[in-house]
């Protein structure tokens, strides 16, 4: 993470607890420091599984398998770049930018990976946009594989009805296997 605001609160405590020691707590504290730890442990086996699971796909990838990495990256503004009014420099437009890594293997059996970002001046991030971008990136990239394997964050704007509703409509009007998967924070 670049900014504090990308960090896991999970992990943040868990980072906590690695500091606290144990001895010196009463009753009660000590029962908050077991649930908390239990709560941290599990969410790094979460976090590992996740990580896992897209190794394991990522190294038996063939021609009938694709990974998709999906993510939104950090709203920024639009500059012309030389000089410029005080005005234009308050005044920037902004957009957002979701980022699409395709990984596939060629026909010679090598690894591959396109990117794709899409800019939009939706800034919200919401479901909707997310689903219409995966729909266009597929279309625009002729992803015609017999599996699909889509991972993403845990963001709202992938975990909604909407969106999954929509990458299920791939999954029939593709006649692919597409699978939804979340790293976690």
């Amino acid at each position: 993470p670049k900014k504090r605001l990308d960090l896991c609160g999970i992990c943040e405590l868990g980072k906590k607890l690695l500091k606290t020691k144990e001895n010196l707590l009463n009753e009660s504290q000590k029962m908050e420091y077991i649930r908390d730890k239990t709560i941290y442990e599990k969410h790094i086996k979460v976090v590992e599984n996740e990580k896992d699971m897209f190794n394991n796909f990522r190294n038996i990838l063939d021609n009938e398998t694709c990974l998709i990495v999906m993510d939104y990256k950090e709203n920024f503004r639009l500059s012309n770049g030389g000089d410029e009014l005080s005005y234009d420099f308050y005044n920037k437009r902004q957009v957002s930018c979701l980022g699409i890594a395709l990984i596939f293997k060629d026909e010679n059996g090598n690894e591959k990976i396109q990117y794709v970002n899409y800019l939009s001046e939706i800034l919200s991030h919401d479901s909707l946009f997310s689903a219409d971008v995966l729909d266009k990136f597929l279309e625009e990239l002729h992803v015609s594989r017999k599996y699909i394997h889509i991972f993403t964050d845990c963001g709202p704007h992938f975990r909604s009805k909407e969106f999954i509703y929509r990458v299920k409509n791939i999954t029939n009007s593709r006649r692919s296997g597409v699978s939804l998967h979340y790293f976690g924070e």
